[in-house]
């Protein structure tokens, strides 16, 4: 582990960049919740969070279908950031986007944050693409722990993303230590949200809340 986070730290040197966490304190669930008949990632729901006032969105990557999706609202909401989450084989889903935004315009990755649930995928984005701003992600309960800190301050991940039932005051604080900026997911409750943030995250990923802006 300590290899691996060695060289996530060597590859993301030359244009780490995880500055648009800095007045992001919610991320939206990128089908938001305008129309929950709508399916995931609808670009219609996506259109009415961004009138809201989002400017960050999580997306779940399933099927070329949301490939195509993400990089059509990309290339038209050039303000817009995206946490990708990619689904089943993660690896061949990031591929198809890095090769889809290359073809239309390279420039919008630097807006695109793969969030990958483990360390050797975190590694693969980024010999992938240089992406400015990647995430931690882990799904898998074993990783979810205070310890894990200590791979995310070596490896210089910046960025990490928890579901809220996971995210304690002991994890919170081991990640503060450690540099990271940390999003708690699934949060739909504003004083659970509150909470959180008093713990030491830096903003929510939510299907409801309002968007808010608060820069730290």
């Amino acid at each position: 582990m300590a290899q691996l986070a060695a060289e996530i730290r060597t590859l993301r040197s030359p244009r780490a960049d995880d500055n648009w966490t800095w007045c992001t304190s919610t991320i939206a669930y990128a089908r938001g919740s305008a129309d929950q008949t709508a399916g995931v990632n609808a670009g219609e729901a996506f259109n009415q969070s961004y009138e809201r006032g989002f400017r960050a969105f999580e997306v779940d990557l399933r099927t070329p279908l949301d490939v195509g999706r993400v990089i059509e609202l990309a290339s038209s909401h050039a303000a817009a950031h995206w946490l990708l989450h990619p689904q089943g084989d993660q690896r061949a889903m990031l591929e198809a986007v890095v090769a889809e935004a290359r073809r239309r315009d390279g420039s919008m990755l630097d807006r695109m944050h793969p969030a990958m649930r483990r360390p050797e995928d975190l590694a693969y984005a980024l010999r992938l693409h240089p992406f400015p701003s990647v995430a931690y992600a882990p799904t898998d309960r074993a990783l979810q722990t205070p310890a894990m800190a200590i791979f995310v301050r070596d490896a210089g991940a910046g960025v990490v993303v928890l579901p809220r039932e996971t995210f304690t005051r002991e994890v919170a604080a081991a990640l503060a230590g450690a540099g990271a900026r940390t999003y708690v997911a699934g949060v739909n409750d504003s004083a659970d949200a509150r909470r959180f943030r008093d713990w030491g995250a830096v903003g929510v990923v939510t299907d409801s809340l309002p968007p808010q802006v608060t820069c730290h």
